[in-house]
């Protein structure tokens, strides 16, 4: 998952960089975003914002002139190994100038991925904020008891472990490539989901 601030200059994006710390581009942004025929309203934000769902894509945009203060971009991978379709965060950005984007990753994950798609994946490539941000939804998850985790190794040897306890998940980080940037991490993911997974290995 790649993350841009503002005033950071943006790395690692998908596919562009959007630009949105420009404002007069932000807003225009803003305002074809609002265009768009599939779109969805899901709530009222803090002062004046609106958070948005489109064709895979969430925004947090201020009413009173379309200014984007959180944006998020997602797409649908086929994950045969466990026959599901997971949804997949590629690129994220948001602006340190609106407060009511604090916690908005957070927030889109928990109430409106997870209970709409069922199945959540890490992306192929994580930074350290993906990172920090996947650790504590595990957390969340395994504590509350609310959602399924699972460590998926996709190639070459086609594995399902159970991560039910975070005692679970520090093992695996610590004995199975977990996170990283070359090819074979791209094969080996975690997943949440709302339904559990078959033919998983417990860890004793």
């Amino acid at each position: 998952m790649k993350v841009m601030e503002l005033f950071e200059s943006p790395k690692h994006t998908f596919p562009t960089d959007f630009g949105l710390d420009e404002f007069d581009y932000n807003v225009k942004f803003g305002q074809e975003l609002l265009k768009q025929y599939s779109k969805v309203a899901l709530e009222k934000v803090g002062d004046g914002y609106t958070l948005w769902e489109f064709k895979r894509e969430f925004a947090l945009i201020r009413d009173e002139d379309s200014y984007v203060a959180y944006y998020m971009k997602f797409r649908f991978d086929m994950i045969n190994l466990i026959k599901r379709q997971c949804v997949s965060q590629i690129a994220i950005w948001r602006s340190r100038m609106v407060n009511e984007q604090s916690g908005m990753a957070k927030r889109i994950f928990m109430n409106h991925l997870i209970p709409k798609y069922g199945n959540i994946i890490t992306d192929s490539e994580q930074t350290e904020d993906g990172r920090r941000f996947w650790a504590d939804r595990i957390r969340e998850c395994v504590t509350q008891g609310d959602c399924y985790v699972y460590y998926v190794s996709i190639y070459p040897d086609r594995k399902i472990l159970d991560v039910s306890s975070m005692k679970d998940y520090e093992h695996i980080i610590r004995n199975q490539p977990a996170y990283g940037s070359n090819e074979m991490f791209k094969n080996r993911r975690f997943v949440i989901t709302t339904k559990p997974l078959d033919n998983s290995i417990i860890l004793i």
